[in-house]
């Protein structure tokens, strides 16, 4: 039976959330976001925003959001870069700017 693709985590090849020299309790967070899910649905709710709003900044992302705040945007951004969903460019000065990477169609 094939898979949903909308259903696949986004990341197959995850690193760790939480730093080796982090407090027990991010450890815990982490472990919680994966177990539940919430890492996933705030990746996807995080590339539907870029994907809307694009060339946008985290803080500018979070201001669009009614979900997420810049902070939690700003920890998923680099994820989904990582994996080629989006691109940060830096324009000017320290802000990055993120847009959503073309689909790419087998």
């Amino acid at each position: 039976m094939p898979v949903d693709p909308a259903q696949q985590p986004l990341l197959l090849d995850e690193k760790p959330l939480a730093r080796k020299t982090d407090h027990h309790s991010s450890h815990a967070a982490a472990d919680r976001m994966q177990r539940t899910g919430k890492l996933e649905e705030q990746r996807a709710q995080v590339l539907a925003l870029v994907k809307k709003h694009p060339y946008r900044t985290s803080k500018e992302l979070g201001d669009l959001s009614e979900e997420l705040d810049r902070y939690a945007i700003a920890r998923r951004l680099p994820e989904l870069e990582a994996v080629g969903k989006v691109k940060g460019f830096r324009k000017e000065g320290r802000q990055i700017r993120w847009t959503a990477e073309p689909e790419v169609r087998r």
